[in-house]
């Protein structure tokens, strides 16, 4: 389903900068302080400029909370694998990840959090081997999993949720509010281990080289001056 950013709420008084990498067009949007919750927020948005195969769309977002606990910046982008697929990758990354650079979360304790359409839990297992096997278990439409080197989340849909020609609202100063999904995220604040992992489940890894799409995920999770 598409929706029509002129007719949704929108951010005013947005900071636009047109950039390029490796000859791809983005946009970067900034929105300096969002005063919902608990702490404002700095919101940062990526976007596909004129000409490119993501024109209009969103390719990644963050939000830093400055005034915050240790200023924690929190990255998001929509993933278009399917939960047995995701869980794959996963447990390929995180077997690696231990092997490589993690060799202390061998048998470690991990904390999930898992909802179904039926239920929400907050629980441990021994393993990540032990903790990726519940999550095959069951349908899900939301996991958070918490790692040392960042905390990241995912949820799952039968149908994603899209938003196009956000550059249409952009030319007139402002930016939609509303987001695509089904949404992978991560802490960013801790390491940048996660983003690795995005670009094996980002919709739009075939759309870039690698290593485009890596340098326009690094933008929106740098830390806003």
């Amino acid at each position: 389903m598409a929706d029509a950013p002129a007719q949704l709420p929108a951010y005013e008084n947005v900071k636009v900068e047109k950039l390029s990498v490796d000859g791809h067009s983005i946009v970067r949007v900034e929105v300096a302080a969002v005063s919902e919750g608990k702490y404002p927020r700095q919101h940062t948005r990526i976007i596909g400029g004129d000409g490119t195969p993501a024109e209009g769309r969103v390719l990644i977002y963050s939000d830093t909370y400055s005034a915050a606990p240790q200023s924690p910046t929190f990255a998001f982008a929509r993933h278009d694998v399917k939960q047995a697929e995701f869980l794959s990758l996963l447990e390929t990354f995180i077997t690696t990840a231990i092997l490589v650079e993690f060799s202390e979360l061998r048998g470690h304790v991990v904390r999930c959090v898992i909802q179904t359409a039926t239920d929400l839990q907050d629980t441990e297992f021994p393993s990540h081997d032990a903790a990726i096997a519940a999550l095959r278990a069951v349908p899900l439409l939301f996991s958070r999993i918490y790692f040392p080197f960042g905390d990241m989340t995912v949820e799952f849909g039968d149908k994603p949720s899209l938003v196009t020609n956000e550059l249409d609202l952009i030319h007139q100063g402002k930016l939609a509010r509303a987001v695509e999904s089904p949404l992978f995220s991560f802490d960013a604040s801790t390491s940048d281990t996660w983003q690795n992992f995005l670009l094996d489940i980002h919709w739009a890894r075939g759309l870039f080289p690698p290593d485009v799409l890596r340098q326009i995920t690094a933008m929106a999770i740098q830390q806003l001056a």
